[in-house]
């Protein structure tokens, strides 16, 4: 199977702005599509090794959809990114605090 036109938008959407996916996993996210969301950023989570924002995001998600395990294995990642104090910080407002899209 081919490319889908959705899989070429967003080729041409990261190479102008690395993080297009995690902006619209989390634009998914708010209009409550978390399933999507999370299915957005897993794919490519590990292009972006430094991207805690990304990790953290996935934690929510995850968590939000029953798989608790994968959401403590996510929220450890972003925390060895970040550091414990910026993700308790992210972690009291959640990923719609305004800051998770920095």
């Amino acid at each position: 199977m081919g490319q889908t036109s959705g899989d070429l938008d967003l080729m041409i959407c990261e190479r102008i702005n690395p993080r297009s996916h995690f902006h619209l996993a989390y634009s998914l996210h708010e209009l409550k599509l978390t399933q999507a969301a999370y299915e957005t950023l897993r794919p490519v989570v590990d292009r972006f090794p430094e991207e805690w924002r990304m990790r953290f995001s996935l934690a929510c998600y995850a968590c939000q959809l029953g798989k608790l395990e994968e959401a403590m294995m996510w929220l450890e990642k972003a925390m060895a990114l970040a550091g414990k104090k910026e993700i308790c910080g992210m972690a009291l407002g959640g990923p719609g605090s305004g800051t998770a899209v920095g």
